[in-house]
């Protein structure tokens, strides 16, 4: 957790408050701005992958390209090179996440009425889910630079306060996924505690 800290701490130490709240800002912003509407009539004689694509990337795009103009002067600390056995372990994770993922929901529907609903996406045809792989993994990245946006954005605040390193640190990552899970709201028809007790925690 220490080191946590002090990576965290390598981060944002020379950032200033201001331009991590408008790296948030502009993360909320690409997702609850209405442009989808516009873009279907934009594109909707554009093949379906192609659509997706396109889709992906202007959601993505603004997000990546906050993110790096913040961390301009770190980015070798932040996007280093990953060696195939990361991936490996990455796979791995992602398997042991899944199986995480669906004993919490289990669990949780145990302790409360969440009434989980489907993403929006699930309401289309396989056929148009599998085309729209290649734009879901443009998202997907985007979607991992908004958490690390929220985290540092969080570890941030939490500096200000009198926690110890180790607290501000598990406070960031939850308040993180919090706020990440409410960016999934309109996805899951604004049912909060699946977006915040599923996805959010889960994120974390």
């Amino acid at each position: 957790m220490q080191d946590i800290d002090t990576y965290l701490q390598g981060l944002v130490q020379s950032k200033r408050l201001f331009s991590l709240i408008m790296l948030v800002c502009t993360s909320i912003a690409m997702v609850y701005i209405p442009y989808g509407a516009i873009l279907n009539s934009l594109l909707r004689d554009v093949p379906i992958v192609m659509k997706a694509i396109i889709k992906a990337l202007v959601y993505t795009v603004p997000i990546i390209a906050c993110f790096r103009y913040v961390f301009k002067d770190v980015k070798e600390q932040i996007f280093k090179k990953v060696l195939w056995t990361q991936h490996l372990l990455c796979i791995v994770f992602a398997c042991i996440l899944v199986f995480f993922v669906n004993s919490w929901a289990n669990f949780l529907e145990g302790l409360m009425p969440i009434n989980p609903v489907e993403n929006i996406m699930d309401k289309n045809s396989q056929q148009d889910m599998i085309l729209s792989i290649p734009g879901l993994l443009i998202q997907l990245f985007g979607e991992n630079i908004m958490f690390i946006s929220f985290l540092l954005f969080w570890y941030k605040c939490m500096t200000y306060t009198r926690i110890k390193s180790k607290g501000i640190v598990i406070v960031s990552i939850i308040l993180a996924g919090i706020t990440f899970g409410m960016m999934h709201l309109t996805a899951y028809q604004f049912n909060f505690l699946q977006c915040i007790l599923i996805i959010g925690i889960t994120a974390s």
